[in-house]
């Protein structure tokens, strides 16, 4: 540098050089039943700060959640500069289904009908205190009118109990 005196000078610098930030935030799997588990994982560089929900977080972690509904999460990056960026992941929670019906709804003393039943996001499944399988059909052939009750432990932790009543008279004579 020359000064207004003709006079030089050096002068020295330090240049810091800063690689550009990443970062990526999945949850794995994306999809689940409810009552089922997801793990978010995020791994940021170049940040002041991380946050997740808006709770700060290390740069680099993961975290498992168990949402009861289809949840979209927030990853929130303060860059070096004051920028910002959010980053989210969606975990879709499938809700339980199930049916169980009977057919025909009706018979004669002799005659018989299929019970039948279809669950998804169940942990156990039991007709009338036996356990069964999720999906199936069974034919009965009662001698009198009977309810029966299809119970659901679910893997949310829920229950249900589902009934149906076979109606039994007597052939027509």
């Amino acid at each position: 540098i020359i000064l207004l005196d003709d006079s030089t000078k050096d002068l020295t610098a330090t240049v810091t050089i800063v690689p550009a930030p990443t970062f990526s935030f999945t949850a794995t799997p994306s999809s689940i039943s409810a009552g089922q588990s997801a793990t978010l994982a995020w791994n940021v560089t170049g940040a002041r700060s991380v946050e997740l929900q808006g709770q700060v977080v290390a740069a680099n972690g993961s975290t498992v959640v168990t949402p009861a509904q289809t949840t979209t999460y927030v990853l929130h990056i303060v860059l070096w500069d004051n920028s910002t960026k959010d980053l989210s992941v969606t975990v879709n929670v499938a809700q339980p289904t199930y049916s169980f019906t009977v057919n025909p709804p009706s018979i004669t003393t002799g005659a018989s009908a299929t019970l039948q039943w279809n669950v998804s996001s169940a942990s156990a499944v039991t007709l009338d205190g036996q356990a069964v399988a999720l999906q199936g059909t069974q034919n009965v052939s009662p001698a009198q009118t009977t309810t029966y009750t299809l119970h659901i432990d679910f893997l949310n932790s829920t229950t249900q109990d589902l009934t149906v009543t076979l109606v039994v008279t007597p052939p027509v004579t």
